[in-house]
């Protein structure tokens, strides 16, 4: 309580069960409005991401005349690396089970010493053949099975 002359100015302190009143009249619903609108589209981030973090990435030889044999088994999504481990060039390219082919270099040479990657496509089904070859020396073919785990 403070006094001024014969009047007396009181101030009330607000009691923890007595509703508080913001600053600006409401604001309320529209914070819980985006509040929840942020939860529900990180939710929606983390569920569609998780095929992503789930890739793996996996690493194949290229010698002379042909490709070392790898312990992997790819799935959709993952990247596999191919190194050039000899000391010629290679053109290496990928045929899809539906005939299409892409090339794994932009210049279509792989320098000695170099890497390029390849990603399984998400949409690749169980069973499905990718066939690796190189324009240049037409013996060099390796033939990747894809496998789709039961999870997805």
């Amino acid at each position: 309580m403070i006094k001024t002359g014969s009047e007396s100015v009181h101030f009330r302190i607000p009691v923890n069960d007595e509703r508080q009143v913001s600053a600006q009249p409401g604001t309320g619903w529209m914070m819980r409005w985006q509040t929840w609108l942020l939860v529900l589209v990180a939710g929606f981030i983390f569920s569609a991401s998780s095929m992503a973090w789930s890739a793996e990435v996996h690493r194949m030889e290229l010698t002379h005349h042909d490709f070392e044999p790898w312990d992997f088994v790819p799935k959709p999504g993952d990247r596999i690396d191919i190194h050039n481990h000899s000391d010629i060039v290679h053109a290496v390219y990928v045929t899809y089970p539906d005939g299409t082919i892409v090339n794994l270099t932009e210049t279509a040479a792989q320098l000695p010493n170099t890497t390029v990657s390849w990603t399984v496509p998400a949409d690749a089904e169980d069973g499905d053949e990718y066939v690796f070859r190189c324009w240049i020396h037409t013996v060099i073919r390796a033939d990747m099975k894809v496998q789709v785990p039961a999870s997805q």
